[in-house]
């Protein structure tokens, strides 16, 4: 796997299939009706057991609705669908130089798992979770404010740890020897709030990029819930799709 390409090892039928509905979700407008699972197993050529699995996936995330008597809906605002395992920390330092960006460790506390969380990490609801918060600076200046969620139960040794210019896909690797192999990222907007008026130094009501990440292991493992915000006058992002099963980032096109 090459810096900014993923490509998916195992194509199952349920890989394919939910790539499959991606698309199709992405052609559709917010709130348009999916077509029934008789139409999708027809037109998606899967069996009726793979199809569910795949629309649970895509209601896990939150990226379609289904309401009893009214079928599935298209849930998205300003969202899309994004691949790529390169850690924030490599994607700016190839852009930068290494002195004009710093990571500041803010916390690390144990938190109970959210629902959302249950449904990623298949997990009970309360279960205790380690959440890691930053933020990241760019030539000075506050860029963006981040909080990672990992299971205590296999990271606890995290808590222990100061990530002030550190990479968490790093301290994975040299301490639990573990990996990300793929993932998936959705973007939208959302507005400062107090908290991250303060520690981006915006004004409330700023309009700052939201991106949710979820990555896994090469065993199809929940490895990281990742919620970030960046202030937009420092982020483009740009994607180049060969295929919907070969995302890749245009270098060229991304700036800080």
């Amino acid at each position: 796997m090459g810096d900014g390409v993923l490509e998916y090892k195992d194509l199952t039928p349920i890989n394919l299939c939910k790539e499959e509905l991606r698309l199709k979700v992405q052609n559709l407008k917010n709130g348009e009706s999916l077509p029934s699972e008789r139409q999708l197993v027809e037109e998606l050529g899967v069996s009726r057991s793979t199809l569910r699995s795949a629309l649970q996936t895509l209601r896990d995330e939150g990226i379609i609705l289904s309401q009893e008597r009214q079928g599935m809906h298209v849930n998205k605002k300003v969202n899309i669908s994004m691949l790529g395992m390169n850690s924030m920390s490599s994607q700016i330092v190839s852009n930068t130089s290494d002195r004009s960006t710093h990571i500041q460790f803010l916390n690390s506390q144990v938190v109970p798992a959210s629902e959302k969380m249950t449904n990623f990490f298949h997990i009970k609801k309360n279960t205790a979770l380690i959440k890691i918060s930053r933020s990241r600076t760019f030539e000075d200046h506050p860029a963006t404010f981040e909080t990672a969620f990992l299971l205590k139960e296999k990271y606890e040794k995290l808590l222990t740890i100061d990530f002030t210019d550190q990479s968490l896909y790093k301290v994975l690797d040299r301490t639990y020897h573990t990996t990300p192999a793929y993932g998936h990222e959705e973007i939208g907007y959302t507005l400062a709030d107090k908290l991250k008026g303060e520690i981006l130094k915006v004004p409330i009501d700023t309009p700052l990029y939201q991106v949710s990440s979820f990555t896994f292991d090469s065993q199809d493992t929940p490895i990281e819930y990742t919620k970030q915000y960046l202030v937009s006058n420092f982020f483009k992002y740009s994607l180049y799709a060969k295929n919907v099963l070969d995302y890749q980032e245009d270098d060229d096109n991304e700036s800080f």
